[in-house]
């Protein structure tokens, strides 16, 4: 982990160093280090012990030591990276412990976010992960090399005729190991905490969604209520239509036949046969009636089918 002068993001970048590194007591060391950048706090702190012949002596002789300097130079930059994270994830968990489902915070956004984080701790995990299996690698190593010398050489064996006691190195590389255990276990710790504020934030969303299906569903009911009120009021006066029309046309047909003023009052006059009115007019009107009855049972079934039609 390496603090980054980006300007976006979150200021931090996950690096991956290469480490070729051959040791041994005939033999002359070589290591190779790769880095993404040149000046690298790795890269001066090796020029700096390279300088210092004391230093330069000891890392001749004892083969951990570089590699303990090099993980040392970037495993604590876990420390300010996982307190920024821990910290802006508390902060998003009390803002969405409080705040009500129209608050603007609460959008797709702020999930994207929290899933670039999840994913983020994710590959953090996987790294320190990884550091650990290096941290206790080269310690497994360092011991086995402790081993060969005891058994072969107490004093000149394969760590040199000078050889330094690496006991401090693999002490050192202990604590490593033991940071990178707590850092592994405070990823994790943030990664539930996300999780929570992740499903805190997809409860809301869930909710103003339902809210809103709800509104639509309302919206729809008082929509179809009113239609089945126009409905309503259209098949009323397509009866008072239906049973006017058949007398106005009869009445048109007799004409004044049966009506007419008297001769000697200015009183209406019915003709002794007006019931000839009622029996054709009657009749009429009922066949009428029947015929709109039965189109709307056809256009009732009509409508019956597609419904079951759409179901299936």
């Amino acid at each position: 982990m390496e603090k980054n002068d980006h300007g976006h993001g979150q200021g931090w970048s996950e690096r991956q160093i290469g480490v070729y590194h051959r040791f041994g007591g005939n033999v002359k060391a070589v290591m190779v280090l790769l880095h993404a950048n040149t000046a690298t706090k790795a890269h001066s702190r090796l020029q700096q012990v390279f300088s210092d012949g004391q230093y330069q002596q000891q890392s001749s002789t004892s083969p951990l030591l570089l590699h303990a300097l090099i993980l040392s130079s970037y495993l604590d930059n876990w420390r300010p990276n996982l307190q920024q994270l821990g910290a802006w994830c508390l902060s998003k968990e009390n803002q969405f412990l409080t705040v009500g489902l129209k608050h603007p915070s609460l959008c797709f956004q702020e999930l994207q976010e929290l899933r670039d984080l999840e994913s983020r701790l994710l590959l953090a995990s996987g790294i320190l992960h990884s550091s650990l299996a290096v941290v206790q690698g080269i310690e497994s190593c360092g011991r086995s090399l402790m081993t060969a010398k005891s058994a072969l050489n107490p004093v000149g064996s394969v760590w040199g005729v000078d050889a330094t006691d690496p006991t401090s190195e693999l002490r050192f590389l202990g604590v490593l190991g033991l940071k990178c255990t707590g850092y592994f276990q405070s990823v994790d710790l943030i990664h539930r905490r996300v999780n929570v504020v992740i499903g805190l934030l997809s409860d809301g969303l869930s909710q103003q969604s339902q809210k809103t299906a709800n509104n639509i569903a309302d919206s729809s009911f008082a929509l179809t209520q009113k239609s089945v009120n126009d409905s309503y009021i259209v098949k009323v006066v397509t009866v008072i239509t239906v049973v006017y029309l058949p007398m106005q046309g009869v009445a048109t047909f007799f004409g004044m036949n049966l009506t007419g003023l008297s001769d000697e009052s200015d009183k209406l006059r019915f003709a002794h046969n007006w019931w000839l009115f009622l029996a054709t007019a009657l009749p009429l009107t009922l066949v009428t009636l029947g015929v709109l009855w039965i189109a709307w049972r056809l256009e009732k079934k009509r409508k019956s089918k597609q419904q079951v039609s759409t179901t299936v």
